[in-house]
């Protein structure tokens, strides 16, 4: 089993994002800044069990910096295995 597909909304510098991932090893580049570690991120929010309870805290910082406001809206990430 291997991830197929990372799907990401309003999540930091993601207003709406979809990575496809093909099996075996895949390679993740992009300049400073790009999202490369709120990728990861968002996939430790979702796989690890290992992560300390406090880092599964989202506030208002992880929502989408483009939007004017994080009131009424939701972050959305999954992904399909």
């Amino acid at each position: 089993m291997h991830i197929a597909k990372l799907s990401l909304v309003n999540y930091r510098n993601f207003a709406s994002t979809a990575v496809t991932f093909n099996p075996g090893v895949n390679t993740v580049i992009g300049e400073n800044g790009s999202g490369k570690t709120n990728l990861f991120r968002a996939l430790r929010l979702l796989l690890d069990q290992n992560m300390l309870p406090s880092a599964y805290r989202l506030d208002e910082s992880d929502f989408h910096r483009g939007l004017r406001s994080w009131k009424g809206h939701w972050i959305i990430i999954s992904a399909e295995f």
